[in-house]
């Protein structure tokens, strides 16, 4: 679309409107919240609910499933269109894994497990439309459902259609998540190569794929939520030093789901799903990968950037 063309300006138009729809339904829902904080993850009122139960009701059931193997997995579904899709590039996966599904779709949905030869256990739960992929993903961590793993890869259905109009990120929605799944799965080949990464360098903490760790640049609306919520951990936020795994797909190092557990994120946590683009917890969490896996002086690396292994056959570290 040529920037002269009609189209893009409406485009542009249609963006600037869902920003500003987003800020207005924002200060809508969070207006009024003590301790200075205008959003849902409000410090103060954390504090208050302190020891009550982080795990869901619609997780209870998955607490009691035995998990051992060194690779977990956690698949979120919205998209159920997409499923068939995902299922084949986790079948890339060359050394056993605990997969946990968690599914907001509002549909009935089931995995054959022929289809995954290497999953040792499949649990599939049906979590509510609340915190996209993140309040699902905080909600297992919480239930300590991949404690026992030495490895995590994260992954969700994905489409973002709003990124069609966004001129300052390159590629479509199809383009990203495609972008996502080649260099994440894509073959048993390229797994082993990120298996042997993590085997070989205990200071590797995040990879993701190429193009999609930012930086300042993107804090948006998020900051001051992200700066809350490093308070849960005692920890100061230095907001310059911003670079984390934009889109919420990627392998991390369990020190970092560690991290993430003592935050206690709940529920309350988020806010009620409006088609916010920016300004909320699931943007601040995401943000706070990153920023966790530099305080603990871990690497963030994409693709391109994550240093091939010397010994190619390193992977098989994970063999359970």
């Amino acid at each position: 679309m040529a920037v002269g063309d009609p189209e893009h300006g409406r485009a542009r138009q249609s963006v600037q409107f869902a920003l500003s729809r987003a800020r207005r339904l924002g200060r809508r829902v969070l207006r009024g919240r003590p301790d200075g904080e205008p959003f849902a993850a409000n410090y103060t009122q954390w504090q208050a609910r302190q020891g009550k139960s982080l795990i869901p009701v619609w997780l209870s059931e998955s607490t009691r499933t035995e998990r051992s193997s060194a690779v977990a997995v956690v698949f979120h579904v919205y998209f159920v269109d997409l499923v068939d899709e995902f299922i084949a590039q986790l079948a890339q996966i060359p050394v056993d894994f605990d997969l946990v599904v968690t599914n907001s779709s509002g549909t009935p949905l089931s995995i054959p497990i022929d289809r995954l030869p290497h999953a040792k256990t499949i649990s599939i739960v049906d979590s509510p439309n609340h915190g996209r992929d993140i309040f699902p993903f905080v909600s297992v961590v919480n239930a300590g459902l991949l404690d026992n793993a030495r490895l995590v890869l994260k992954v969700h259905t994905k489409k973002s259609a709003w990124r069609d109009n966004r001129e300052d990120l390159a590629g479509s929605g199809e383009t990203w998540k495609a972008g996502f799944l080649a260099e994440l799965l894509g073959s048993t080949a390229n797994v082993e190569q990120i298996l042997s990464g993590f085997a070989e360098d205990s200071a590797l903490g995040v990879v993701t794929s190429t193009g999609n760790v930012l930086g300042t640049e993107y804090w948006g609306g998020d900051e001051a939520i992200t700066r809350s919520l490093f308070r849960r951990l005692g920890r100061e936020l230095d907001a310059a030093t911003l670079r984390f795994p934009a889109g919420s797909m990627y392998w991390v190092n369990p020190a970092v789901i560690r991290e993430l557990k003592r935050m206690n994120l709940d529920a309350e946590d988020f806010e009620t799903e409006a088609g916010q683009i920016d300004g909320t917890t699931a943007h601040a969490v995401e943000r706070s990968m990153g920023l966790i896996t530099m305080a603990l002086g871990l690497a963030i690396e994409d693709r391109a950037t994550m240093p091939a292994p010397y010994d190619p056959a390193a992977w098989r570290a994970f063999v359970s």
